[in-house]
């Protein structure tokens, strides 16, 4: 059976003014090599840990955090045939534990994984660093630790970029090919909208909730209580919702608000909670088997129901590097409306 599906991808090309040479030594400075797979595969059949394997691997990256699977020479054969030098290469470039993390859940990301990066001259003699955005090639996978995860090789990649051609990092969004610019902040509105059916199951958030927990112990830091309230409303139109949130951990007062809106170019609800202290988190939320699963690129939370959905246990997960994950702090939001 032959399946086909249509996506939309965005395209990045970014013109600088330092030269092919500056840019390629640049970008290799930046990025570690994988080397030989059979060296890995040596480790393995010898009786090496996952750890030891992990970091074998975490050795061959480079500044970048990323490092280079291989490498194309286009510019050889277009030298031949056109009878003069030109200037084009391909890299083949990921990080390996990363890929692995999306992988496991949707082995079609293979096709992805490495990503490619294009350099070249141009037809001005200015040198052009080309890719395709990642999180556009792997839109149509709804698992939220792919999406979070190639958020973050999104980030890693454009930050490469920015540093090797001098250029300012490409803006998150693309530029809107729409004719004509909608909605309230416009002044151009419609009678009534549609609210999308898929925004349905997050009613099972909405209401007052009483939250108490405590942050998870560590080595010289004992567990801190936490004590919260917090409110899940849907905002006029009935398109997003709302969540502001007040509370204390330990002797500090925290809050913020979170608004959670559904993603019809990828079929996720997405979600941008703005902290207390000036953070701005992104993250991607979805339920599977009756579990709840906010995944950002450093911080993450699984939530689960209890008591008919009066209760809800949280159990959130940091990550430094977005790579290893450790407990943060585990709470309970008991509804009280």
């Amino acid at each position: 059976m032959t399946k086909i599906t249509q996506t939309t991808i965005d395209h990045i090309e970014v013109s600088c003014n330092r030269s092919y040479d500056q840019v390629t030594t640049s970008l290799q400075e930046r990025l570690g090599s994988f080397g030989d797979p059979s060296k890995l595969r040596s480790q393995v059949s010898a009786g090496a840990t996952w750890a030891q394997i992990e970091k074998a691997i975490e050795d061959m990256l480079g500044s970048s955090g990323l490092c280079i699977f291989h490498k194309v020479e286009h510019g050889d054969l277009l030298s031949l045939q056109e009878g003069k030098p030109r200037r084009v290469s391909q890299y083949a470039i990921g990080n390996p534990l990363l890929a692995i993390r999306m992988i496991q859940h949707e082995p079609g990301v293979a096709l992805y994984a490495p990503l490619r990066l294009a350099v070249y001259e141009d037809g001005e003699g200015k040198c052009v660093v080309a890719c395709d955005r990642f999180t556009s090639l792997l839109g149509r996978y709804q698992h939220p630790e792919i999406a979070s995860t190639a958020k973050l090789v999104e980030q890693k990649v454009e930050a490469l970029i920015a540093d090797v051609t001098g250029e300012e990092r490409p803006t998150s969004e693309p530029e809107s090919q729409s004719a004509a610019a909608t909605g309230v902040a416009t002044g151009r509105v419609k009678n009534e909208t549609q609210r999308p059916p898929e925004l349905k199951p997050l009613d099972v958030l909405i209401g007052r909730w009483l939250t108490e927990g405590e942050t998870v112990a560590a080595p010289g830091a004992a567990p801190v209580p936490i004590v919260a309230s917090d409110v899940y409303q849907w905002v006029p139109g009935g398109h997003f919702v709302m969540h502001p949130a007040y509370g204390r951990i330990g002797d500090v007062g925290v809050g913020g608000l979170e608004i959670i809106g559904y993603d019809p170019a990828t079929g996720q609800y997405r979600t941008h909670f703005f902290d207390s202290q000036g953070n701005i988190l992104t993250e991607t939320l979805s339920c599977r088997d009756g579990a709840w699963t906010w995944q950002g690129a450093n911080a993450r939370c699984t939530g689960v129901f209890s008591e008919g959905g009066r209760l809800m246990t949280a159990r959130h997960e940091r990550s430094d590097d977005g790579i290893h994950w450790e407990p943060s702090m585990t709470v309970t939001l008991r509804r009280i409306d």
